[in-house]
């Protein structure tokens, strides 16, 4: 009878305990959420260099001039196929904000859903291979919320299976 009570008192304290952990964590990223929220719905992304950022809108792209390319879809659910998409390569995107493509080690780009990839420096200066995109097959990428890919989608040209291509962009962040 003494162990059936202490396991329901040690079930009920770690119950508590984890409703003020998960209480805590939400309130400490409620913070992040809401710029999640307003990089979305704003449809800019920011560029983090050392403790600089600068917010990139769709008219900053559309100033530096969308480029149609093809790009090879490949998912583990498909089979490879060519889609067009509309971007700017990530090395002009840099130098309309005064960095120098050429002196970046690498750049990591993050989503707004917690995904991560990292590209290198080299893979930076290909010539068409890293892209910021806005449309795909001729339309816009949407927002997550409706089942969208975007706003914006980085994608490398010469990564294979399409696995380091980062939907939900949120973050460029250069090391």
């Amino acid at each position: 009878m003494k162990d059936n009570k202490k396991v329901k008192k040690i079930i009920g304290i770690s119950i508590v305990v984890m409703i003020i952990a998960v209480s805590v964590l939400a309130f400490l990223n409620r913070g992040e959420m809401s710029l999640k929220n307003e990089l979305q719905t704003s449809e800019k992304f920011r560029i983090i260099s050392g403790d600089e950022t600068k917010e990139v809108s769709m008219n900053d792209l559309i100033d530096i001039g969308l480029e149609e390319f093809i790009a090879t879809v490949d998912t583990s659910t498909t089979d490879p196929h060519d889609v067009p998409f509309r971007g700017v390569e990530i090395k002009k995107v840099l130098e309309k904000f005064e960095i120098d493509p050429s002196s970046i080690d690498s750049i990591e780009f993050k989503a707004l859903d917690g995904y991560a990839t990292a590209i290198t420096g080299d893979e930076i200066m290909m010539e068409d291979n890293v892209y910021i995109v806005v449309e795909e097959d001729g339309k816009p990428l949407g927002v997550k919320a409706d089942g969208g890919k975007g706003p914006y989608m980085m994608i490398i040209r010469s990564a294979k299976f399409s696995q380091r291509w980062c939907k939900f962009l949120q973050d460029v962040i250069i090391k």
